[in-house]
């Protein structure tokens, strides 16, 4: 029951409470919360789930394995805010985390968090917005593409482009659909905490 509510929140990911809910309508004998932390947790250590944050993913073995019908992929305020970030970079030679975090961090005068930067990475590869190759990542065509009806709009402050890229990618007309989302990237505590330490150690 649990892995039938995780494919159900497939795309969207999984916290405790939207697991117990969605379990607890369909369960004839219930059970309590650390029965469920139980099979979560044995399932992580299977490889079929990643915890980030306070919600679980299906990792691609795990999304493999899921079927039925399933919550609509949404892109959310994030994905906007890394994506500027990785835009305002795309002159570089591809952008490492701790680059991200630091265009991030004047874009919206604040670091984004593990759970921020997991989600929007994933969602904005999986529309295709940017491209991962060992351990950097790149804009595409179709996100520039994207950036330029924002530029052509006369938008030049950053929060004007940060909310007109929001906007436009979510335009039903020239938008971009997220038809799913597999989660491939696992970016884990320590890998982000030493971006994260990277970037600080720029100022000192």
């Amino acid at each position: 029951m649990i892995l039938e509510a995780l494919a159900y929140r497939r795309h969207v990911g999984a916290s405790l409470g939207e697991i117990r809910s969605y379990v607890g309508i369909r369960e004839e004998t219930k059970h309590p919360p650390r029965d469920d932390l139980a099979v979560l947790r044995r399932l992580e250590e299977t490889g079929n789930l990643v915890k980030v944050g306070k919600k679980w993913f299906l990792s691609p073995r795990g999304y493999k394995e899921a079927r039925g019908a399933s919550l609509e992929a949404r892109w959310r305020g994030e994905d906007a805010w890394i994506l500027l970030a990785l835009l305002y970079n795309r002159e570089k030679a591809g952008s490492q985390l701790a680059d991200i975090i630091a265009t991030a961090d004047h874009v919206d005068h604040a670091i984004p968090s593990r759970e921020e930067m997991h989600g929007a990475l994933n969602r904005l590869l999986a529309g295709r917005l940017i491209e991962l190759k060992r351990d950097r990542f790149t804009v595409t065509e179709k996100a520039v593409e994207l950036f330029s009806k924002v530029e052509a709009s006369g938008k030049k402050s950053v929060q004007d482009q940060l909310d007109g890229l929001a906007r436009i990618m979510d335009c039903p007309c020239c938008g971009v659909k997220l038809k799913g989302v597999r989660w491939r990237l696992d970016l884990d505590e320590p890998t982000f905490k030493l971006a994260v330490e990277a970037y600080s150690k720029s100022f000192e």
